[in-house]
């Protein structure tokens, strides 16, 4: 019942949106134009609601029926079955046959669209290389669609009821020294003459879900001139290479006030940033 509900870049051409979710619908669109993304497999929605017995119907986002509560308290007590837990790591091992520690994220139908993000308000799992913390990460995930942050939101928006479409992307990992966001647009005003960067040294959880200080460099679309505003970086996000585990790690004193990028890598990153945007 499983097998056809785990995506692996051997069958992902064939998922659906409402299956996958938007994050990774994405990232499949970005790999279909050659763009490098870190290798992922997808557990479909459908395990979501099969797995605690939510009526199935993936057309609705709208779900006025569930009970919160009762859900979560449901997603708490869910155990793998065997089956789902096999054909999970069965996938894990074709995706990552070196054993490369992977980040768990949400992939939501309603997610990373046109009109409304959800931006972190999701969780994210990372440093994830053991089948018990895989499990735990992906009951995460799947708490976090009905958190209060995320009720709250969708109220805001005029969207009632729940989304019960939630996907989880099980990704590589990048061990990275430096990370951002990148806008090809300003993210407040919506004016569209510069490239915007946000960068920090470390993981991009500490910029995404951390809310560290950050680096903003504007690349002017034309001219490729770059306006920076260079933070006071105190923290990073680390991961361990012993324990594998996600860790603070303060800056050194002459850290703190350095690029995080070169001219170089901004002009770089701006037009990779511009070729990602002409495929949307």
């Amino acid at each position: 019942m499983h097998d056809c509900q785990i995506y692996t870049s051997e069958n992902l051409a064939s998922a659906s949106r409402e299956s996958i979710g938007g994050k990774a619908w994405n990232l499949c669109r970005l790999i279909e134009n050659g763009i490098r993304v870190p290798s992922f497999y997808v557990i479909s929605s459908t395990v979501l609601r099969s797995s605690i017995g939510l009526p199935s119907d993936p057309s609705r986002g709208d779900r006025k029926d569930l009970n919160v509560d009762e859900v979560r308290q449901r997603l708490k007590d869910f155990e793998f079955p065997d089956p789902l837990l096999q054909t999970i790591l069965s996938a894990h091992a074709v995706t990552f046959p070196e054993g490369q520690s992977v980040a768990v994220r949400s992939s939501v139908a309603s997610e990373d669209g046109r009109r409304l993000s959800f931006a972190g308000m999701f969780e994210t799992i990372l440093g994830i290389d053991h089948a018990d913390d895989l499990c735990t990460a992906i009951r995460r995930v799947w708490m976090s669609a009905f958190s209060p942050t995320v009720v709250a939101y969708r109220d805001r928006h005029g969207l009632s009821g729940f989304d019960d479409r939630v996907a989880v992307i099980v990704q590589e990992l990048v061990d990275a020294d430096r990370s951002g966001v990148c806008f090809t647009c300003d993210p407040v005003t919506g004016v569209e003459d510069s490239v915007v960067v946000n960068s920090v040294f470390g993981l991009g959880e500490g910029i995404v879900g951390r809310g560290f200080a950050a680096d903003t460099y504007r690349i002017d679309r034309k001219t490729k001139t770059i306006d920076r505003v260079i933070a006071d970086k105190a923290e990073q996000l680390v991961l361990d290479p012993t324990s594998g585990e996600v860790k603070i790690r303060s800056l050194e004193t002459q850290d703190r006030s350095r690029d995080t990028l070169s001219d170089k890598e901004l002009t770089d990153l701006a037009e990779s940033a511009l070729r990602i945007e002409s495929i949307y």
